[in-house]
Parts: structure tokens; C-alpha cells; sequence
């Protein structure tokens, strides 16, 4: 993961951006370039704000993808599954980064509000594989076909 604030998406992004068709790159990499335009904004001795954009490579998610899917799929995901999900989840962290809010002056706080979470965005694109419904019914109907072959206390049939 990276956190940065320069004009064009880190290298890893922009081989994960290959993926994707080219009108989806160009909204990612305008909406990448606005935030990192808003990224900060101060007066002297006044409140400041700040915006930290993070990105991800497929290397950096793919632990937490296999985690979900095997979760909500039953299986691994496959690598242009882990591209398309890491573009997902750098989409999803360009359009809601973390902010920071500073007060300023003698008696400053400071408040962190968190952006998009990565782990959510991961289960929502889980959900959206048309796997994920077949996989938790058969293991919803196994769990109830166990419950039943085991009968009542004591024993099965």
C-alpha cells in the first residue's frame, strides 16, 4: 500500500488500470486527479484539512481477496479476479480517502475521519460474483442436511 499525493497513479495502479476498459480508466484517473487537487488546504495558523489517498497493488490485496472469497465463494480467487477487485478497491480509495481535520491555533484538535475500508469493498465485489449465491446456498442446505442426519441428542437414526 502506498499513501500519496502526486499527479498520476503509483505504476502497480496503473498495471492494475490496464485491465479495465478505457473509459473506466479515465474516470478513475479524473477522479484520482481531483482528490489529489483537494488533497490539502490551509491558512496560516488556521485550520487544516488533508486527504490521503491509498493505493493498492495486487500483491498487497490478494491475501485479503483469497480470505473473503474463500469465505463467500468457496474457492480462491483467480488473478484477474484480484486485478479487477485491487482496481475496485483503488477506485473506491481515490473517490473516499482518509480525511484529517485540524483545528489549529493554541487549543488544536485534530479529527481523522476513515475513508473507504478495503475489506468492504472486497466482500461487496464478492457479492457480485455470480458464484457467491450458489456457494452459500449448498453450504446453507449442507449445514441443515448435517443438523438433520444427526437427529436429536443422542444419537442419529
Amino acid at each position: 500500500m502506498t499513501t500519496g499525493s502526486t499527479s498520476t497513479p503509483a505504476t502497480g495502479v496503473n498495471s492494475v488500470l490496464s485491465i479495465l476498459p478505457p473509459a473506466a480508466q479515465k474516470a478513475f484517473a479524473a477522479r484520482l486527479a481531483a482528490a489529489q487537487a483537494n488533497a490539502s488546504t490551509s491558512t496560516a495558523g488556521g485550520p487544516t484539512s488533508n486527504k490521503s489517498i491509498k493505493t493498492y497493488t495486487a500483491g498487497a490485496t490478494t491475501a485479503n481477496i483469497n480470505t473473503i472469497w474463500l469465505d463467500q465463494i468457496g474457492r480462491a480467487a483467480s488473478d484477474k479476479e484480484i486485478n479487477a477487485v485491487t482496481a475496485a478497491i483503488n477506485a473506491a480509495m481515490a473517490a473516499n480517502p482518509d480525511k484529517t481535520y485540524n483545528s489549529g491555533g493554541s487549543a488544536s484538535t485534530t479529527q481523522t475521519t476513515a475513508g473507504a475500508d478495503m475489506n468492504q469493498v472486497i466482500r461487496e465485489q464478492a457479492l457480485k460474483n455470480p458464484e457467491t449465491a450458489g456457494y452459500q446456498a449448498a453450504t446453507t442446505y449442507y449445514d441443515a442436511l448435517l443438523n438433520v442426519l444427526q437427529g436429536p441428542v443422542g444419537g442419529g437414526f
